[in-house]
């Protein structure tokens, strides 16, 4: 899995030999982008296949909202993001692959008028993506000083929105294009680090190369105090290192965030509940 949760995956000017790399290791591949790069992505493409998805976060159909929503530096950022997106699925059926392209909708105020989502979904059906999954802009519950709270939808308007996602839904039943909603509620519960064994199953590598027990931790100033191996080192083994039991020997979940009110991500925290669920179902089974 390819993602940023502070950094974009495609910024890295090397992208396309990871990929090259997974995929001649056999892996699946799952590529979250905001897709500004996706260019990079294009020599590739013809190595994906069926069972690799990539999900591009897009939250507008214009490049007026684009820009409200994403704040992007370059002022053709939309255009130039649809435009990755039209030659990914181009380049899938030049080489008849069968990847999945998926995009990648979070509900808020900027986005949500109905004219908007209905262009949006008619050209993603139009262009051939597979599935445009829409979310509710989920408000962390602690250190969210940052958080622009005026984005968040009202109960109201939340329930407009997703009626008329499911309108459209419906209405695109012969379509190829699948539509998902996510109906998790905005305000969400505290996630805080606690018992982490999300470190155990999966491999979190940083933009700096190393590792990180989870992407909520993977910064560069935290890399002295949890940061572990060096993927860029020709002696680093891998493998070696994600079997180890105690790569992560001092760690304390709730001292992650270095003092600072933290928490997980969504992801990472159901991780961790369903372990917790499942490790205390076969306690009392």
């Amino acid at each position: 899995m390819l993602s940023g949760n502070s950094t974009e995956p495609t910024e890295y000017p090397e992208i396309a030999q990871v990929v090259r790399a997974v995929k001649n290791a056999h892996l699946q591949l799952s590529l979250f982008s905001n897709f500004h790069r996706g260019d990079r992505l294009l020599e590739v493409a013809s190595l994906l296949t069926k069972d690799d998805v990539v999900r591009i976060s897009l939250d507008a159909s214009c490049d007026a909202t684009y820009r409200l929503v994403h704040r992007p530096g370059n002022r053709h950022a939309f255009e130039k993001v649809r435009s990755n997106i039209i030659d990914l699925l181009q380049q899938r059926q030049r080489f008849r692959r069968e990847f999945r392209v998926e995009i990648s909708f979070v509900l808020m105020r900027h986005n949500c008028a109905h004219r908007e989502l209905a262009t949006l979904v008619s050209w993603a059906r139009n262009v051939g993506v597979d599935r445009v999954r829409f979310t509710h802009l989920l408000c962390p519950k602690i250190g969210n000083e940052q958080f622009d709270n005026s984005q968040l939808l009202s109960e109201r308007e939340s329930t407009a929105a997703i009626a008329f996602v499911r309108n459209l839904q419906a209405e695109g039943t012969h379509s190829h294009c699948e539509i998902q909603i996510l109906e998790d509620a905005p305000h969400q519960p505290q996630k805080p680090f606690r018992n982490c064994h999300h470190w155990k199953l999966i491999a979190v590598l940083g933009a700096c190369g190393r590792f990180f027990p989870c992407t909520s931790v993977s910064l560069v100033r935290l890399t002295g105090r949890l940061g572990r191996g060096d993927i860029n080192s020709p002696s680093f083994d891998f493998w070696q290192f994600w079997a180890d039991p105690d790569k992560f020997p001092d760690l304390r979940p709730a001292d992650c965030a270095a003092g600072r009110p933290a928490e997980c991500i969504h992801f990472e925290f159901a991780v961790n509940q369903e372990i917790e669920q499942l490790a205390a179902a076969t306690l009392t089974g």
